[in-house]
């Protein structure tokens, strides 16, 4: 073999190490660009699970909150604060993901009852009605005709909540009577009511947050 034909074959050789070299290189670079992926996945995982796990702890505690408003009441031996406590707890959660303010005031209103402030308790919930009920109208060109005008009282969405079915006939003393403790309690002081009355307003305050849930 001469030596053209020696330096012929190494230089394919050569040329073959090159290519393997390079081959290997980008094989390499694939494996840790997956690896990499592989990582950030598993880290986005973990994110989700911790962030699953603390809004799991927050419900428990919230539960857990429940469990002893409720046993307190049952100490009280109210049947009646005790079924309201409970349908208050239920949209407390339902209205978390769609209005967290609905929330937040359903919870200052337990415990204003749980204070024995029921007349403050129907202020509150008189307020969330309110709203909901301006939600519900306010593309409603039946309401708009209905008012003549652009701003609307309490007293008129009640009436028209009843004109449209909302209210029925055998509520509409405790509408007027939830109207009644809104504007006193936002004007005098120590507003005292019969304690069963309060009780029947409250929840027909909380049958109308009910009904008017968007879901």
């Amino acid at each position: 073999m001469n030596k053209n034909s020696i330096a012929k074959i190494a230089l394919v050789l050569a040329v073959l190490a090159i290519v393997f070299l390079i081959w290997d290189r980008n094989r390499w670079k694939d494996q840790a660009k997956e690896s990499a992926q592989e990582r950030d996945e598993a880290n986005e995982k973990n994110n989700l699970f911790l962030a699953e796990n603390q809004i799991l702890r927050q419900n428990l505690h919230q539960m857990y909150d429940d469990i002893v408003r409720l046993q307190d009441a049952l100490v009280k031996g109210d049947a009646i604060e005790i079924s309201m406590l409970a349908k208050l707890n239920d949209l407390i959660v339902t209205y978390k993901d769609i209005d967290e303010r609905v929330s937040s005031e359903l919870s200052s209103t337990i415990r204003l009852i749980e204070a024995n402030e029921p007349v403050k308790a129907t202020f509150g919930l008189t307020k969330v009605v309110e709203n909901l009920l301006k939600d519900r109208f306010q593309n409603d060109p039946g309401f708009k005709s209905f008012i003549g005008r652009r701003d609307a009282t309490l007293a008129e969405y009640l009436n028209y909540a009843e004109t449209t079915g909302l209210i029925g006939k055998d509520e509409l003393g405790f509408a007027r009577g939830m109207k009644e403790m809104r504007n006193q309690e936002g004007h005098e002081l120590h507003v005292q009511k019969e304690r069963g009355f309060v009780q029947s307003v409250i929840l027909f305050g909380i049958g109308m947050i009910a009904k008017l849930c968007p879901r």
